[in-house]
């Protein structure tokens, strides 16, 4: 990614970022496929972030 951005403290733009990176990659060509893969992206970094946030509450 060209400015990193961590994806716990900001999701929506870490997700954001990964979209441009793949559409600058030409893996993305379509608008449907860039919606599809930030809303993938979006859910994974915040569930990691609620996963990750449970963890140190056990510990």
């Amino acid at each position: 990614m060209s400015d990193t951005t961590s994806p716990f403290a900001f999701p929506e733009k870490a997700a954001h970022e990964v979209v441009l990176e793949r559409i600058r990659a030409g893996k993305i060509s379509y608008s449907s496929e860039a919606s599809d893969v930030f809303t993938h992206m979006y859910n994974h970094y915040r569930a990691e972030k609620v996963r990750i946030q449970r963890e140190n509450k056990e510990s």
